[in-house]
């Protein structure tokens, strides 16, 4: 007796033929996901980035445009400690060699240098109309790429790792670190005898400012004659000029060092310059 069913189903090299091409597929469709999300990640950070780096530009142009030498305002007279009267302390200091005729570029880079960037000293004007001693408000505002105390963890790119601020090594042998900072205060007295400043204490404690930064370049802009002094003393409106500083930061993306974004800060200052 015939049989009159037919068995029907797969070869194996159908079979086979068929999960390649689910492969291929599932394996497209993975690869557009993943695009997709990394994408995504590079979009979020270039927007967190940005928003970071202009906050913090706005607290150093804040820092910059409070430059100044202790000054006392009485009744009848008003003081004021002149650039070249022992007053170095009040001028911005940078972490490398830095003078007013610093018109290249200095570069603080993440793979090189640790420690101060620039420091910036602010203070407060007296102004009471009053005999004796009177007192005043320093702030210092230190910015810096924080020393190996400080840590900070941080994912690398492609990989389960997390590195310690320390090793400060990302994707493609770019070097990142966040650039803090801090503000300490003191109070600066004017009697007969002068101005004096007390021990600065902490006021704001070390914390992260603008992240992922690779470099920070810094340099005069411009120098014009300070001719204000001048009247105190012929050649001194060129030895002390008004000074104006451009700084400009880049940051890159921890997970693919290509992506850069920067942000630059033209501002005049109201003190001089030194280096460390």
């Amino acid at each position: 007796m015939k049989n009159r069913y037919k068995r029907s189903g797969f070869t194996l090299a159908e079979l086979m033929i068929s999960v390649g091409l689910l492969g291929i597929f599932f394996i497209g469709v993975g690869t557009f996901f993943i695009s997709g999300n990394r994408a995504a990640a590079k979009g979020t950070w270039r927007t967190y980035t940005i928003k970071r780096m202009r906050t913090g530009l706005k607290l150093i142009q804040k820092a910059f445009n409070k430059t100044s030498y202790p000054s006392y305002t009485s009744d009848n007279s008003f003081i004021e400690i002149k650039p070249w009267e022992s007053a170095e302390q009040y001028w911005v200091q940078f972490g490398k060699a830095f003078t007013k005729d610093s018109n290249t570029f200095v570069n603080f880079t993440a793979k090189d240098h640790i420690g101060d960037v620039f420091t910036i000293t602010a203070v407060t004007p007296h102004q009471k109309f009053a005999s004796g001693e009177q007192t005043g408000t320093t702030t210092v505002y230190r910015f810096f790429f924080p020393p190996t105390n400080i840590k900070t963890e941080k994912k690398v790119a492609n990989s389960d790792e997390v590195k310690d601020m320390d090793d400060n090594l990302f994707a493609d042998g770019v070097h990142l670190i966040p650039l803090y900072y801090e503000i300490q205060r003191g109070t600066i007295t004017y009697s007969a005898g002068g101005f004096t400043t007390s021990a600065l204490t902490t006021y704001m404690s070390a914390r992260p400012l603008i992240p992922d930064v690779n470099r920070i370049s810094v340099r005069v802009f411009r120098q014009t004659p300070n001719h204000e002094h001048s009247l105190t003393l012929a050649g001194h409106e060129t030895t002390y000029p008004k000074i104006t500083l451009q700084l400009e930061i880049e940051c890159r993306d921890p997970f693919d060092g290509r992506l850069v974004v920067s942000q630059n800060l033209i501002q005049m200052i109201n003190t001089h310059v030194k280096g460390p």
